[in-house]
């Protein structure tokens, strides 16, 4: 089976992160949404964030941690439109499977290319997320539409 033009089978590196978030934010622009596999992840990314940590007993969730901690540093950074970037393009299981050193620098290599993720359709998606999820209490899931 042939590989996929700028995916590989290991851990992403700061750089080839960034290019594919990049690649992402164009097709969802292009596309003028998420599909439904993204829209999944980007919901699910949100109530993570809104809950915050799962109980330590729950399936995956040192995986899970690792993710919560990632789009928090995300949001802090550059923003929750980035938040939805890194949901739809990455997901939970590339970003548990990165080097801590590349979770850590990712956000601010993507600061430093802002302006190749700008997006109204990021934002759009951001702004209607952000209303769904109460970030405010630990407790309060995102509401299904």
């Amino acid at each position: 089976m042939p590989q996929q033009e700028g995916l590989s089978h290991g851990p992403l590196s700061v750089e080839s992160a960034v290019d594919k978030l990049i690649d992402t934010s164009k097709v969802i622009q292009n596309r003028m949404g998420v599909k439904s596999a993204e829209e999944k992840r980007v919901n699910e990314a949100f109530t993570l964030l809104a809950e915050g940590p799962p109980p330590e007993s729950s399936t995956g969730a040192k995986q899970r941690v690792v993710y919560l901690d990632f789009l928090q540093r995300v949001q802090k950074v550059v923003g929750l439109s980035k938040v939805v970037l890194c949901a739809a393009g990455l997901g939970p299981s590339a970003v548990a499977g990165m080097r801590d050193r590349v979770r850590v620098d990712l956000p601010h290599a993507m600061k430093e290319r802002e302006d190749a993720f700008e997006n109204d359709i990021l934002e759009g998606l951001a702004n209607a997320y952000s209303a769904k999820c109460e970030f405010s209490t630990l407790s309060s899931p995102c509401k299904q539409s």
